[in-house]
C-alpha cells in the first residue's frame, strides 16, 4: 500500500513544525545549559543587558542554524 501525502501552504509550517519537534527539545536543553551556564561562571563579562540578550539571541540562532531551523528575524 502507498500513499501520498499533500499539504497546502497553510499547512506547510505546521508540518515543519512537527517534523523539528525533537530537534527543538534538543536545542532548547541545551540553549538551558549555556544560559545556566553563563550565569553562574560568566556573566559578570557581559556588562548591560543589552550585551547579555545579545549574546543570548546569537547563540540561539547559531545553535538552531545548526539543526536547518530557520528563526523569523
Amino acid at each position: 500500500m502507498k500513499a501520498t501525502l499533500e499539504f497546502g501552504d497553510e499547512e506547510r509550517n505546521e508540518l515543519l513544525n512537527a517534523l523539528h519537534a525533537q530537534d527543538m527539545a534538543v536545542i532548547l536543553n541545551t540553549y538551558d545549559q549555556m544560559l545556566r551556564n553563563l550565569i553562574k561562571h560568566e556573566g559578570h563579562k557581559l556588562t548591560t543587558a543589552t550585551e547579555a540578550f545579545e549574546y543570548a539571541r546569537e547563540e540561539l540562532n547559531t545553535l538552531v542554524s545548526g539543526y536547518g531551523i530557520e528563526l523569523g528575524t
